[in-house]
């Protein structure tokens, strides 16, 4: 297992404002094998913590070290699994992990569920809490998959939302896809969040997501 890092784009600029750190599997036989069927084997096997944990002391080495070559350091993004959200260990191996690494928790970004987030359990809220005590910034991924309560929202200590790329992928073709899109984006900025597009792949994309101000 190897990390890759895919980079964020601030569309005013064109510069980069952040990257995303991508777990990917290289096996010996098979050569890369999609995160589309690792991960859920990951999740279901209970492997995905093990995993987790070997992988994000990297993510925040790496973001300290282009910290240090930057004159405007990046954050880096890391996903997190629900299955962390009933370990009672995960802030303590957070705040670890940015202490090893002397990493300013700002510079480390969390991604998690939509479905996580909405559950509304005691020990997610929990989590969430000891989390922006941290200082690490939160964002809810794949924004729009789901059913959020839009008064819940907005008591959540979260800093982005990320629009799922299914959404992206078709917001030309389909009215109802940039519909969603532009809902979504006018409810972060309501918010006073930032709003992220996953998966821009071509320049029409790009140029409707830059006049929605994405």
């Amino acid at each position: 297992f190897v990390m890759h890092y895919q980079p964020k784009i601030d569309l005013k600029t064109r510069q980069v404002c952040g990257v995303e750190a991508l777990m990917r599997w290289n096996h010996p036989q098979r050569g890369w094998i999609s995160p589309g069927e690792f991960i859920p084997l990951a999740e279901w096997s209970k492997q995905i913590i093990p995993l987790t944990e070997q992988l994000l002391p990297e993510a925040c080495i790496q973001a300290q070290v282009w910290a240090a070559q930057r004159n405007t350091p990046i954050p880096v993004s890391v996903n997190i699994s629900p299955m962390h959200f009933h370990d009672d260990r995960l802030i303590g191996f957070i705040r670890d992990c940015l202490r090893e690494a002397s990493l300013p928790p700002a510079l480390l970004e969390l991604e998690i569920t939509e479905g996580i987030v909405m559950s509304r359990t005691d020990d997610v809220m929990s989590t969430l809490k000891g989390l922006s005590e941290l200082g690490v910034r939160l964002s809810i991924d794949d924004f729009g998959t789901g059913y959020s309560s839009l008064t819940y929202l907005r008591h959540l200590p979260v800093d982005k939302l990320k629009i799922d790329q299914a959404f992206v992928r078709d917001m030309l073709t389909e009215s109802d896809a940039q519909a969603v899109i532009e809902a979504i984006i006018r409810l972060g900025h309501s918010f006073r969040l930032d709003v992220i597009a996953e998966g821009i792949e071509t320049v029409q994309q790009l140029d409707l997501l830059t006049k929605l101000e994405c």
